[in-house]
């Protein structure tokens, strides 16, 4: 934390795995790293969209993707908010 701030940043991360088995393992497993962590899970095309650019509230902050999901993220990310990605690979 830095001197002077009375609260710790909180990250807005999202899920966006297309295999729902895996996004609610991804979640449990970030629950239990991440303290404090508001965890979402996108679902689709659209949910991404709203989380990278929300009609209201903040943007998410860190986006856990699968590479497809990962390529519609990168499509999306422009002049406005560019959410950090992390990509998912490899076997479960």
């Amino acid at each position: 934390m830095v001197e002077g701030m009375t609260k710790a940043i909180t990250p807005q991360i999202g899920i966006a795995v297309r295999d729902h088995g895996v996004a609610e393992r991804l979640a449990r497993e970030l629950r239990s790293r991440v303290s404090g962590a508001d965890l979402s899970v996108l679902a689709g095309a659209r949910f991404l969209k709203d989380a990278v650019f929300p009609a209201r509230g903040a943007p998410v902050d860190i986006i856990v993707a699968d590479p497809s999901m990962a390529r519609l993220v990168a499509e999306m990310a422009c002049d406005g908010h560019d959410p950090l990605v992390a990509v998912v690979v490899g076997p479960e």
